[in-house]
């Protein structure tokens, strides 16, 4: 049976996943040649346990067909990277980049944070409206980490064209037709050669960002002098990179850049969707933002979490099989063939009725500490740090300078799901507000 909610769904696909959860928790889409899991310690199970399922979606290939693979790694954005590796490979990618992305670190840009919160709050304040997603939401996410990667402020605009297309990229890649195929293979090319020109002035003039800092601790941190490049094939390391990869794990450009577009579509699009689900959920929830409203000190930290798992950004993640499993008790087991896909249902783990009390109810007053709103195990969201903290000053900034902030009816109909299966948020959140002069 088909374990996707229909696009008519994706607003508020919760009923579901509570049928799925109580009928068919552990189910095999024959059509997508995909297993889906819907209840949360079988999810849990599933994120802890990456030997059994694994992220390297090499395996699914090689136990599908190699031109499958082949069109995957010519057309993938993303490609090989931190989220679609095992250990030891992700331990090490993950320790290149988890100095600038421990929370230490990312407390230090809360000023910053704030300061770029306000400025583009005033740009839109006497208008007393604004659309929160394209006027606030979006553009926030995309300056800091445009400047954590140490990207040119007049490329920002670059960056929502490509995550935008990056998130509505089908995921059934064995459904594909020649013209996907042929879209993300010119979208991988003009993200690879924008970056890859990036890469190179940083080479020759490093910087105190993080695409200067992967450099570094790459093969391209080589001088030049020491090349031997009559003994030298294109894409192939020199005998002194060849000796520093025995030495310790380095960096490729592939890898380099693989971080690039990952950190573009992961370091923004989840915080863009994470504050609109936060004032969304607010918004239906009015009893809750009065109660936020009152006291925002305490509650702010428990209305990003109950967000988290009310409406996760995220809806699901995916592993592949590597031995074949069971999984369930009872009538409910099932045995989870090798080699094939497995859809993680975070959106519906965060609802299951076993592990949270009221779980469909939006309650920023519950003690909450076992979400997965940002997976769990080895691949628990690096940018979780970053994502909270700019939600934090988002609340914080937004009920001291406004008040009486409302939806605007009028224009409620503008409030429509992106174009993701992944990814749950909304497209526009048109508000009204008066200016707080206190």
């Amino acid at each position: 049976m088909n374990i996707f909610p229909s696009p008519t769904q994706r607003l508020n696909p919760f009923d579901f996943y509570a049928m799925m959860r109580k009928k068919h928790p552990i189910e095999y889409d024959e059509v997508n040649d995909v297993y889906g899991i819907f209840r949360y310690n079988d999810i849990s199970k599933c994120f802890t346990d990456f030997k059994n399922f694994s992220s390297d979606f090499t395996k699914w290939f090689n136990s599908t067909n190699a031109d499958s693979f082949t069109k995957f790694q010519a057309s993938s954005p993303i490609g090989p990277s931190l989220i679609t590796s095992d250990p030891p490979r992700h331990r090490n990618l993950r320790n290149s980049i988890s100095e600038a992305f421990n929370p230490r670190q990312i407390s230090m840009l809360e000023p910053k944070i704030e300061k770029i919160t306000h400025d583009l709050l005033e740009k839109v304040i006497q208008n007393k409206n604004m659309d929160l997603i394209q006027d606030l939401a979006y553009p926030l996410p995309v300056i800091i980490i445009a400047e954590l990667l140490g990207i040119p402020n007049e490329d920002h605009h670059k960056f929502k064209k490509w995550a935008d297309q990056i998130i509505s990229l089908s995921i059934l890649l064995n459904k594909n037709s020649q013209e996907v195929f042929e879209n993300n293979y010119k979208l991988k090319q003009e993200m690879n050669s924008y970056f890859i020109s990036i890469i190179d002035i940083k080479k020759r003039d490093p910087k105190n960002d993080l695409i200067s800092g992967l450099i570094k601790s790459s093969v391209l941190n080589v001088n030049d002098n020491d090349v031997q490049n009559d003994a030298n094939k294109e894409g192939e390391l020199t005998q002194i990179q060849q000796q520093k990869t025995k030495d310790s794990f380095v960096l490729s450009r592939e890898d380099i850049l693989s971080f690039c577009n990952l950190l573009l579509l992961a370091g923004h699009v989840t915080t863009v969707n994470l504050i609109g689900n936060i004032f969304l959920s607010l918004f239906e929830n009015p009893k809750q933002f009065k109660l936020l409203q009152s006291n925002p000190s305490e509650y702010i930290r428990p209305t990003i979490e109950e967000t988290l798992r009310y409406k996760s950004p995220v809806q699901f993640l995916s592993r592949i099989v590597t031995k074949d499993i069971e999984m369930g008790k009872g009538e409910e087991k099932m045995q989870l063939k090798k080699g094939k896909r497995v859809i993680l249902w975070i959106g519906s783990a965060n609802r299951d009725e076993t592990i949270f009390t009221n779980a469909e109810q939006f309650d920023i007053t519950r003690n909450l500490i076992n979400h997965i709103g940002f997976g769990a195990g080895i691949h628990l969201c690096i940018g979780a740090p970053l994502a909270r903290l700019e939600a934090q000053v988002v609340l914080k900034v937004l009920l001291k300078m406004l008040k009486d902030i409302e939806l605007d009816t009028a224009k409620a109909g503008s409030v429509t799901p992106v174009n993701s299966m992944i990814i749950h948020g909304i497209e526009h959140l048109p508000i009204n507000f008066e200016i707080n002069n206190k």
